[in-house]
């Protein structure tokens, strides 16, 4: 049928042994030519011409490159009727040590094959080999030479001339490695990526190879780090540090070492982390707004995962009210305030795990008004977006509309105590 792939008919079967053909430098260069046994060439439309060799003498040498030719010739697959079915439009060469692909190509076939086969065509892959293959003596490489549709043929060489059907390997030495690579940990914790202010960390130097007993190190903070790190400490093995600034930090090591005879420096990944007081002020007031002769509570939300008796202090900006925060009330958790007078309060919370380790502060914005409709009116005014037309005065209302700290409900509710409800 036509277009049916055609892959059967002979497989040649070789042993052989690859020898050391030529060295320069650190590098080898193993070849080894191959002929068709006892004819002027085979001929295989069936599965694929396959030859295998042994590799002796270099052992421990790393793979680089692999070079492969032959003199190939491709021919049209007729049936009984002398009809032509398919041929061939190139040659699929694999190579593979010790069952480890390392070659596959297609390799195209030109001109187009005819029924007298042309002995003159010579085909040719090469592969630099990415992978570190290591040979071992007694290792075995294999060839494989297929065909698309058609059939193929693989002619004997002529000795007297340039030889076509070979492999070639280039080997070399395989790389000397450095003998410590750096890595470290926080506190031998690979996840930890948040440090409190005043938290003594362990630099986990977690570096691998042969030569730490006898490796230098070096560690240090980028510039960018709001800190650096002590002179005595950066050569340490596994240094300790107490952190006492807040901010985002990154942390480097580099290890010399040995790589044979030169020294070599191999760069730990770098470790970036947050560095951040053990108490971070936050909080709630329980109105945004309120009428004059009211109170609010300010609930205290404050994260203290990292303090154990945080102090609080609590007052008003001096910049916007006369108002002083009652001091029988301004370092409670959660202190109360008693409101009698109409304006804008802005409220501050500062947080300090002492003996002043370190502060955070917040704050929160509230509005008292009067009990009269002018007011309730102008929060509705607000509400509906016509703040331009407003005082200056009930201007710091409308920025609290504009950062949502007074809603619907707040107007509502004033307009009830109003109406007496």
């Amino acid at each position: 049928m036509k277009g049916q792939f055609y892959t059967a008919a002979l497989i040649l079967f070789l042993t052989g042994t690859l020898f050391l053909s030529q060295a320069f430098g650190a590098e080898e260069e193993l070849i080894e030519y191959f002929n068709p046994p006892g004819a002027s060439k085979d001929i295989f439309d069936q599965d694929e011409f396959v030859k295998t060799f042994t590799f002796s003498g270099s052992a421990g040498k790393l793979v680089k490159k692999i070079q492969f030719g032959a003199l190939l010739s491709a021919y049209y697959k007729k049936n009984d009727n002398e009809t032509v079915v398919a041929f061939s439009a190139s040659f699929r060469t694999t190579v593979t040590i010790n069952g480890q692909l390392i070659i596959w190509s297609g390799i195209p076939f030109y001109p187009q094959p005819s029924s007298e086969p042309n002995p003159d065509i010579h085909v040719s892959t090469e592969k630099t080999v990415s992978d570190k293959i290591i040979i071992s003596d007694g290792d075995i490489i294999t060839i494989k030479i297929g065909m698309g549709d058609g059939g193929g043929i693989l002619y004997n060489d002529n000795e007297d001339e340039p030889r076509k059907n070979y492999l070639k390997l280039i080997l070399d030495d395989p790389p000397v490695n450095c003998d410590v690579s750096a890595a470290f940990a926080l506190d031998n914790d690979p996840e930890k990526n948040i440090v409190l202010i005043g938290e003594e960390v362990t630099f986990t130097n977690t570096s691998t190879g042969t030569g730490l007993e006898t490796a230098e190190w070096e560690w240090s903070f980028d510039i960018n780090s709001p800190e650096s790190l002590p002179e005595e400490l950066k050569s340490l093995k596994e240094p300790k540090f107490t952190f006492t600034k807040a901010g985002t930090y990154t942390l480097q090591l580099a290890a010399a070492g040995k790589e044979g005879d030169a020294v070599c420096t191999t760069n730990a990944p770098s470790i970036t982390f947050e560095v951040k007081c053990g108490v971070q002020a936050d909080f709630t007031p329980s109105a945004y707004t309120i009428v004059k002769g009211e109170s609010i509570q300010f609930i205290n939300n404050s994260d203290v995962s990292g303090a154990t008796a945080p102090e609080w202090e609590w007052s008003f900006d001096s910049r916007f009210t006369d108002k002083v925060f009652p001091e029988n009330e301004n370092d409670k958790e959660n202190p109360t305030v008693y409101f009698d007078t109409k304006g804008s309060y802005i409220v501050i919370l500062k947080a300090t795990i002492p003996p002043d380790l370190c502060t955070t502060t917040n704050s929160r914005a509230v509005a008292v008004v009067d009990t009269n409709l002018s007011h309730a009116i102008l929060g509705l005014k607000v509400l509906a977006g016509f703040g331009d037309t407003l005082s200056s005065t009930d201007k710091q209302l409308t920025d609290l509309v504009k950062d949502e700290k007074i809603t619907l409900e707040d107007i509502i509710s004033i307009l009830r105590k109003i109406a007496g409800q």
